[in-house]
């Protein structure tokens, strides 16, 4: 099973906005981003209501290729909590306490995080504490999507500790065209892993 490549990732954002490939900038997908936000009210309680199949972190380095992973993920049907889409008003640079917790409750409201990986996500002051906390909170419900130039991945560091996601293509459809696998081993479709027990 392949890993989502860039090529193909930055053509879904491109479709996602109607845009050619060749005018996306950074600052367009983020800009176009920002068009879609529809905050969401926060009602911070101690059961928080599950919304969102995953929760997507990552680096805000990377507009077109979020864009595009946000795009193929919702056109299949899962429902993605994106920070600039879901809580416009936070900002990435800002490490408060408010930010804290406001990404704990949404991770809380999430069934899974898959965190986006790329070269620039070692720059990211956010995603290493999104993967901990969701690791603990959601029961290994974590794993890492990696967006690659090639077919390879080699993690960085603590992301090896975590399963990666596959894209499963073919005729599969949510919740079985997503594949998580743990190193050379498969562990199932998105859909068994995610309702299943904690594997390690």
């Amino acid at each position: 099973m392949p890993f989502f490549t860039k090529n193909q990732v930055r053509d879904a954002a491109a479709r996602h906005f109607n845009f050619s490939v060749g005018v996306l900038t950074e600052s367009l997908a983020s800009t176009s981003l920002q068009r879609e936000a529809k905050e969401l009210p926060l009602n911070f309680s101690q059961t928080p209501v599950l919304l969102f199949d995953i929760f997507l972190s990552h680096s805000h380095l990377d507009s077109i290729l979020v864009a595009g992973i946000y795009g193929l993920l919702t056109s299949r049907g899962y429902s993605v909590y994106l920070d600039s889409i879901c809580d416009p008003n936070l900002r990435p640079n800002a490490v408060n306490k408010s930010t804290a917790r406001v990404l704990r409750y949404r991770i809380a409201q999430c069934k899974s995080l898959f965190a986006c990986t790329t070269e620039n996500t070692p720059l990211s002051r956010w995603v290493p504490w999104e993967l901990g906390f969701a690791d603990g909170w959601k029961d290994g419900k974590v794993a890492i999507l990696p967006i690659v130039d090639e077919q390879d991945f080699a993690g960085q560091e603590y992301f090896e500790i975590y399963p990666t996601v596959k894209d499963a293509g073919g005729p599969a459809v949510k919740p079985n065209d997503l594949d998580i696998w743990d190193g050379s081993s498969w562990i199932g479709s998105w859909g068994t892993w995610v309702f299943g027990g904690r594997r390690w």
